[in-house]
């Protein structure tokens, strides 16, 4: 009996640091994912400031993200549109 009480203790004991051990590792790769996808955020950013700032200067979504594709950021026309769709 107290065997059996001693390896349930063992296998809660042992359960309970495995799901520890899981949110320790979601937090590293959250932060990992942060720092990895950080200049595209940036990029995302400054071409979305880019777009709202010259709005009508542009004609089109369109046209501005090949604009912007140009001229601000380095990624392609259809990512920046994209990025556009929703502002």
């Amino acid at each position: 009996m107290a065997l059996s009480s001693e390896l349930l203790g063992m296998y809660c004991g042992r359960k309970d640091s495995k799901e520890e051990g899981d949110c320790f590792k979601k937090i590293i790769q959250n932060r990992a994912s942060n720092i990895r996808h950080s200049e595209n955020r940036a990029m995302k950013e400054q071409a979305i400031q880019y777009y709202i700032d010259n709005r009508e200067m542009l004609v089109s979504k369109e046209n501005a993200s090949y604009v912007i594709s140009q001229k601000i950021v380095p990624a392609s026309s259809s990512t920046i549109k994209g990025w556009l769709k929703n502002v």
